[in-house]
């Protein structure tokens, strides 16, 4: 129930799926006790034994960013929406990956498959090592399908071999596929120093084939931000999936669209959406 720590990489646990609703079970706990009268010290975040002294080990803190434009910046407009269903970070490497599998198919009979794929080089940043790439055989091979999403190898080779990477791309099916996990296998990494991490998420994927041809793609930043947001339609179909993989009926899916179009427009009813 520690909130925030990322140990779960080192097996694939499932804790981060918890950390996110854990949090607002917390808050609104601490808001009802705090409603009958428990108190707490006031000095909870910046005091001695505060919880940013825990973290950060140390006292030259910036406390006025905490409040700096409060009430005029809302942080929820630059919001992201992930195009796949994978971590943050892998997401531009995703579409570094599926535009070389684009090209590739385009090539027609000048093009690869994941067999003709020598090795993979990726740029990454510093920030990027302990949780996507070390330890890199672990990562070349993930211990579950949750660990998967957590392995920038994977990620790449996934969506390389598939087409895809939603739900049915991290499974366990995938991380016992040979094809797949060969191709992984053969991503390495390099840390680029001049990566603007963590102002902005980037890809960068260098296939170099067998028969010697080099195959290169970069991205900027993560779609579905604030630099490239996605369009109404790409969210809408990523809604369309979410709903299907948590078991809604496509009506009742296409409802809540025609819904979720309305709502800021009229009156807040959710009661038709009670199951």
């Amino acid at each position: 129930m520690a909130g925030g720590i990322i140990e779960y990489l080192a097996e694939g646990a499932w804790t981060k799926r918890l950390h996110a609703g854990w949090a607002a079970h917390a808050g609104l706990h601490a808001a009802r006790i705090a409603r009958e009268g428990f108190t707490g010290p006031r000095t909870v975040f910046e005091g001695a034994h505060g919880l940013f002294f825990a973290f950060s080990h140390g006292k030259d803190l910036d406390y006025e960013k905490l409040t700096r434009g409060f009430g005029t910046d809302w942080h929820l407009t630059g919001l992201t929406f992930k195009p796949y269903a994978t971590g943050t970070m892998n997401q531009p490497y995703i579409d570094c990956a599926l535009r070389l599998r684009d090209g590739s198919l385009r090539l027609g009979e000048r093009g690869f498959r994941a067999e003709d794929v020598a090795e993979v080089l990726c740029e990454t940043a510093e920030g990027y090592v302990h949780r996507l790439w070390e330890p890199l055989a672990a990562k070349q091979r993930p211990a579950n399908d949750y660990a998967a999403k957590f392995s920038t190898p994977f990620n790449v080779a996934v969506a390389f071999v598939t087409g895809g990477a939603g739900f049915d791309a991290f499974s366990e099916r995938t991380v016992r596929d040979e094809r797949i996990l060969t191709l992984a296998g053969k991503v390495r990494y390099r840390v680029d120093p001049e990566n603007p991490y963590p102002k902005r998420y980037t890809g960068h994927v260098k296939m170099t084939l067998k028969d010697g041809r080099v195959f290169e793609e970069r991205q900027p930043h993560i779609r579905g931000g604030v630099h490239e947001p996605l369009s109404r339609a790409e969210i809408e179909r990523k809604f369309r999936g979410n709903a299907a993989h948590g078991g809604w009926p496509a009506p009742f899916a296409d409802r809540f669209l025609a819904f979720s179009r309305e709502v800021f427009d009229g009156t807040l009813d959710i009661t038709a959406f009670r199951r």
